[in-house]
C-alpha cells in the first residue's frame, strides 16, 4: 500500500481493496477536485468516513432530515469544545439529537461520502496507519459487501466507459487480492463469473449473454479494480518483408503481449488462459458451441454415443438457440495463506472459544437478521441499535486477546460480518419495512451459497444437451435439481418448461402449463431471449402463428444474432 500518490494511476477502489484485503488500520485521505474525503479503516474495515464538502456536512444532512433546527445546531456548535469539539458528541450530550432516529440518517451519509470517494477518478491520495478513537466508530458493514454494493450504485456508462481500453481484450480470471466468495456476491453475478473463460472478451460476453449484460459489465469492472482478472492483448500479425533479398528468419512466433491498462501484473502462478472446454482448436465462435445451436454446430444424430451405425436421425423439435455456453467452473482464487504464530507452550489465549464460535457462525448462516440480533420482527430502530452494541462487546475482532490463534480472528470476523449485515439493514426504517415484506414473501434470510450456484450452472449445462438429444425427462429431472440449488435463475425455468412441453402425448393440452412456467421466468428476467423463442415454437406448433410471430420478433430484439428466431421471422414473411 503505498502512502501517497495520484488516483489517476491508483484508483479508490483498488486502494480500498488493498487496505481490505491486508487487514490495515489506518486513515486513507482523498483530495479530490471539490472536497478532501476520509475514510478510516480498522483492520481492514471502514468504519469512519467525512467529507469537507458543506453538502456533506452533518449538520445539513441532519437538518436535511428535519432531525434538527439551525439553532439546535448553533448550540451544538457553540458548545462542541465541551465535548472534545465533536458536534455529533455535543448533540448527544445536549440531548438535541437521539441515538435511535439518527443512527439510520448517520449510516445514509456515511454511504454517500463513501460511495462519492471510491467513485472518483482524478485527484490525490494519501494513506497513514493511524488508530480510530472508539467514540467515532461507526461500523459500515462487512469491506467486501461494501465495495461490491458501491459498484452496483455506479451508473452503467461510467463502467463501461472506465472499462473502454481492455473491453475487447480477452479477459481471464487471476489470482487477486480476495477470494469471490468473500465478495457477498449475488446469484447473478456468480453466474456471470463462471462465464469467464479466457477466450473471449468482455464485449463478446456482453453480446452472448445480453439477459445478464449489467452483471457482467459491473462484475468485470469490480474484478478488474481488485486485480482478479487480466486481459491479453491481441496477437500482432507477423511484418511482411518486400523485396528479393528477404530471407525468414528463424525465431519464435510472436506471443501476445501484456495489456497496457494501468494494473499491476497478476500474481506468480495465476492461471493462464485456456480454450473453452469443448471447443476443437480452431473452432468458430463460442457462439457455436451453445445448446441447441442450428445444425452444423453439434454432431448429427447417428454419430452420438450410443446410437448404432447407419441409425437414421429421429425427428426432433425446432433447434433451440440462446443457451449460455458452456461455462467452465473455475475456483474462486484462494486467499493468502496467513503466516503460522509461533509455537508457544500450552494452547494460545481463546483458543476455547473457537468450537462454541464455529457452531455460532453456522446457526448464523442459516438464519435472518432479526434471529442474528436476537429480535422479534416487531423490533424498531432503537431496539436494532441496543442489540448491535452488546453484540459488538462480545464478537467485534476487536475483543481478540493478545496471541489469540488466526482462527479465532477468523471466526469473529465471519460472526461479526453477519452482525453487521443485520444491524445494516434493520437500522434503517425503509430497508427494515422491505426486508419484513421479503420475510412474508419467503425471499431473504439465506446468504448467496456460490457453491450451490455452480453446480447448479452445471446441471443446467448438461440439461441444455439432453433437450437437444431430446431426452425430456432427464432434462426436467437434472433442470428441478438445479432449481433446487439456484430458484433464482430465470433461464432454468423457460428451460424447463419448455422441456415439460414436450414430454406430454397432448400438445393441446400441455400448451397452459408450458406457457406459465416460460412466463415465470420472464417475470424474473423480461430480457430472458431462450424464454421468448420457446413460447414462439410452442405457439407455433399449437396452431398459433400470429402468436409465435411476435414472440419470434421479440426474441430478436433481445438478441439479434439469433438465428433460428429469424429464421422463423423469414419463413413466416415468404408465407405472407
Amino acid at each position: 500500500m503505498p502512502s501517497q500518490g495520484q488516483l489517476e494511476q491508483t484508483s479508490p477502489l483498488n486502494l480500498f481493496g488493498r487496505i481490505a484485503s491486508a487487514e490495515q488500520t489506518g486513515l486513507l485521505k482523498l483530495a479530490l477536485t471539490d472536497r478532501v474525503t476520509l475514510i478510516h479503516f480498522r483492520k481492514g474495515n471502514p468504519e469512519f468516513v467525512d467529507s469537507n464538502h458543506p453538502e456533506d456536512s452533518l449538520g445539513t444532512s441532519l437538518m436535511g432530515a428535519r432531525l434538527l433546527t439551525p439553532e439546535q445546531l448553533q448550540q451544538a456548535e457553540s458548545a462542541k469544545e465541551r465535548f472534545g469539539g465533536d458536534l455529533l458528541a455535543a448533540l448527544f450530550g445536549l440531548g438535541l439529537l437521539q441515538p435511535a432516529s439518527a443512527f439510520s440518517i448517520l449510516a445514509q451519509r456515511a454511504s454517500s461520502i463513501l460511495f462519492k470517494g471510491l467513485r472518483a477518478e482524478s485527484g490525490m491520495f494519501a494513506f497513514e496507519l493511524r488508530e480510530l478513537a472508539g467514540n467515532k466508530a461507526m461500523p459500515l458493514g462487512n469491506r467486501w459487501a461494501v465495495l461490491s454494493d458501491t459498484v452496483r450504485r455506479m451508473p452503467s456508462a461510467d463502467i463501461k466507459r472506465r472499462l473502454m481500453p481492455v473491453l475487447n481484450l480477452p479477459i481471464m480470471k487471476s489470482g487477486g487480492m480476495v477470494a469471490a466468495s468473500e465478495l457477498r456476491l449475488t446469484p447473478h453475478e456468480v453466474r456471470a463469473l463462471t462465464v469467464i473463460d479466457g477466450v473471449r472478451s468482455v464485449s463478446q460476453l456482453l453480446a452472448d449473454f445480453p439477459q445478464d449484460a449489467d452483471h457482467l459489465l459491473r462484475l468485470a469492472f469490480l474484478l478488474r479494480e481488485l486485480d482478479a482478472v487480466s486481459f491479453a492483448a491481441a496477437r500482432p500479425a507477423p511484418a511482411t518483408v518486400a523485396g528479393p533479398t528477404a530471407a525468414a528468419q528463424p525465431g519464435p512466433a510472436p506471443t501476445a503481449g501484456p495489456t497496457a491498462a494501468p494494473r499491476p501484473a497478476p500474481p506468480p502462478g495465476a492461471q493462464a488462459p485456456t480454450a473453452a472446454p469443448g471447443n476443437p482448436p480452431g473452432a468458430g465462435s463460442p457462439q457455436a458451441a451453445r445448446p441447441g445451436n442450428p445444425p452444423g454446430a453439434a454432431a448429427p444424430a447417428a454419430a452420438r454415443p450410443g446410437n448404432p451405425p447407419g441409425a437414421a436421425a429421429a425427428p426432433r423439435p425446432p433447434p433451440v438457440v440462446g443457451a449460455a455456453p458452456a461455462r467452465p467452473a473455475s475456483p474462486a482464487p484462494a486467499a493468502a495463506a496467513r503466516p503460522a504464530p509461533p509455537t508457544v507452550s500450552g494452547p494460545p489465549p481463546g483458543a476455547d472459544e473457537i468450537p462454541a464460535l464455529k457452531q455460532l457462525a453456522m446457526a448464523l448462516k442459516q438464519q435472518n437478521h432479526f434471529q442474528r440480533l436476537g429480535l422479534a420482527e416487531q423490533a424498531d430502530g432503537s431496539a436494532v441499535k441496543v442489540a448491535y452494541f452488546r453484540l459488538a462487546k462480545l464478537y467485534h475482532p476487536d475483543t481478540l486477546p493478545q496471541g489469540a490463534p488466526p482462527e479465532l480472528e477468523k471466526l469473529k470476523a465471519e460472526v461479526f460480518a453477519y452482525i453487521g449485515d443485520a444491524y445494516r439493514t434493520l437500522s434503517d426504517d425503509k430497508s427494515r419495512a422491505a426486508y419484513l415484506e421479503e420475510l412474508k414473501s419467503g425471499g431473504a434470510g439465506a446468504e448467496v451459497d456460490i457453491n450451490a450456484i455452480l453446480m447448479a450452472e452445471e446441471l443446467f449445462q448438461k440439461s441444455c444437451i439432453l433437450v437437444k438429444a431430446r431426452k425430456f425427462p432427464e432434462a426436467v429431472k437434472m433442470l428441478n435439481e438445479a432449481i433446487q440449488l439456484n430458484a433464482e435463475e430465470a433461464e432454468f425455468y423457460a428451460w424447463r418448461g419448455y422441456a415439460r412441453f414436450f414430454t406430454a402425448t397432448d400438445k393441446k393440452a400441455a400448451q397452459p402449463e408450458a406457457f406459465r412456467e416460460i412466463q415465470n421466468a420472464i417475470k424474473r428476467n423480461e430480457r430472458c431471449a431462450p424464454a421468448h423463442y420457446f413460447l414462439g415454437v410452442i405457439a407455433k406448433l399449437t396452431g398459433d402463428t400470429a402468436g409465435a410471430l411476435k414472440h419470434f420478433k421479440r426474441t430478436v430484439e433481445l438478441q439479434p444474432d439469433h438465428i433460428d428466431a429469424q429464421r422463423e421471422i423469414r419463413m413466416a414473411a415468404q408465407k405472407k
